[in-house]
């Protein structure tokens, strides 16, 4: 889920939280999640607890994962180390 921002305002909210809530309905129950970057902790609070809800397996942006160029490269980085992608 990329990041949540005010956006769609009319369709899906006027406050971070309601659209965080809005954009975690694409969540199925036990299909894995990626959960981007966030801005906001509100936002990202709620889309972890709808994960946990739904028992999604989930990993987050900077806690579970990072991924960023270095030296014109794209590298991925968990607990398992680093690795080149294409």
């Amino acid at each position: 889920i990329m990041p949540v921002s005010m956006d769609h305002e009319a369709y899906l909210g006027d406050r971070v939280e309601l659209i965080a809530a809005e954009k975690a309905g694409i969540m199925k129950r036990g299909c894995p999640v990626v959960i981007g970057a966030q801005e906001s902790e509100t936002a990202l609070q709620v889309l972890i607890d709808t994960a946990e809800r739904l028992e999604c397996p989930t990993l987050v942006y900077g806690q579970d994962f990072l991924a960023f160029e270095e030296n014109g490269r794209m590298v991925y980085q968990d607990d398992d180390g680093l690795m080149d992608l294409p």
